[in-house]
């Protein structure tokens, strides 16, 4: 007979399930058992299952009717927190940034990996965080920026839950713990890709545009003088 055990909660790395969450789930049990079987490690810790096990035992279900699957194939801790994130990751729908990022320190911390060791090209570079976010199935790209996130946020645990929970987005979160800040707009110049000239005809003809327009509504009557190599535009505005 094999024993689960919850070592409290030490496979668990994602928020707990919401009061409504958990309830439909215990209702579901109820009604047609555990269908996704229970994961252990070979000392009967539980992986993959903590909410499922704990039902289980509130509705009084036999163990022989809980489906269970111990891995004895996951030799290292490194192995099982790799295998416990993915499982997860592949099964929710919808990760926050927050979580993606904590689900990376976990993996960099049970894997050893130092990623602020500067590299060259003598060094191997299997310890960037970047391959840490493709192990997980995770978008490298934006790991940076998630991790950022976290390292401002992970000081103010409420507002974290409340990312996680989806009743805050990170810009408020950000926002709310003095930690977003604006980035001042990159001054570009009018000539920018085009010189003067260029600039002007833009301008000139934005203004023949909208000259036509008023013409048609017969409220505006432009006429063009030439004077001394210069264009004259005199406007009659009907009242």
């Amino acid at each position: 007979m094999t024993t689960a055990t919850q070592q409290d909660h030490a496979y668990q790395f994602f928020q707990p399930l919401s009061p409504q969450e958990r309830e439909a789930l215990k209702e579901d049990i109820k009604q047609r058992g555990i269908q996704v079987p229970i994961e252990l490690d070979n000392a009967g810790a539980i992986l993959d299952g903590h909410h499922r096990w704990e039902i289980a035992q509130e509705l009084g279900v036999l163990e022989a009717q809980i489906p269970i699957v111990v891995r004895d194939d996951l030799k290292t801790e490194a192995d099982k927190i790799a295998h416990v994130l993915k499982v997860n990751l592949l099964r929710r729908k919808s990760v926050s940034p927050l979580t993606q990022a904590k689900c990376i320190l976990a993996l960099k911390e049970a894997r050893g990996f130092d990623t602020t060791t500067n590299h060259n090209r003598h060094t191997a570079r299997d310890d960037r965080v970047s391959l840490l976010w493709e192990e997980l199935g995770l978008n490298p790209r934006s790991g940076q920026r998630y991790l950022q996130w976290y390292e401002e946020l992970k000081d103010h645990p409420e507002l974290c839950q409340q990312v996680e929970a989806g009743a805050k987005t990170i810009t408020q979160a950000r926002r709310e713990a003095g930690t977003l800040v604006a980035k001042p707009r990159k001054k570009t110049s009018l000539f920018q890709g085009k010189g003067a000239m260029g600039f002007l005809e833009e301008v000139k003809a934005y203004a023949l545009k909208q000259l036509a327009q008023y013409e048609e509504q017969d409220i505006l009557f432009p006429e063009y003088e030439e004077q001394d190599g210069r264009v004259i535009l005199k406007l009659t505005v009907k009242l």
